[in-house]
């Protein structure tokens, strides 16, 4: 597992269905890797980590393990820093024109604070490490 993605999932609380979403939580101490060194002072959540926590979401979800093949579309209308909750919203894959599409918005503190569309790739079960 890409150790990023293992990281994140340490943080990740209460992955569950509301209606036609997988929702799950997320709150990064300052020690969280993905804040070093972005940026210095005022550590801001990098976009990427935000993309690896949708990943996260949907492989504890589906059990399966995903790859973004390409970022479709992504808006990252306001920043996520340390120790803020924050939660993430998949809506079931979309077949598109040339694969299977992952929608998912997050938001925190009632804002929205990023919304994407990943092309991915669903392979096997996910495999745990230690």
């Amino acid at each position: 597992m890409n150790p990023l993605l293992r990281d994140l999932s340490r943080y990740m609380v209460g992955v569950e269905r509301v209606d036609d979403r997988v929702v799950a939580r997320f709150r990064l101490p300052a020690e969280f890797v993905g804040f070093q060194g972005h940026f210095p002072g005022r550590p801001v959540l990098p976009a990427v980590c935000e993309i690896m926590a949708v990943v996260a979401v949907w492989q504890a979800w589906t059990g399966r393990a995903v790859t973004v093949d390409e970022v479709v579309s992504a808006k990252f209308p306001a920043s996520v820093f340390p120790d803020q909750t924050f939660a993430v919203e998949c809506v079931e894959l979309v077949d598109g024109r040339d694969g299977e599409n992952l929608k998912a918005a997050i938001e925190c503190d009632g804002k929205r604070v990023a919304q994407v569309v990943l092309r991915v790739v669903v392979g096997g079960r996910v495999e745990c490490e230690p």
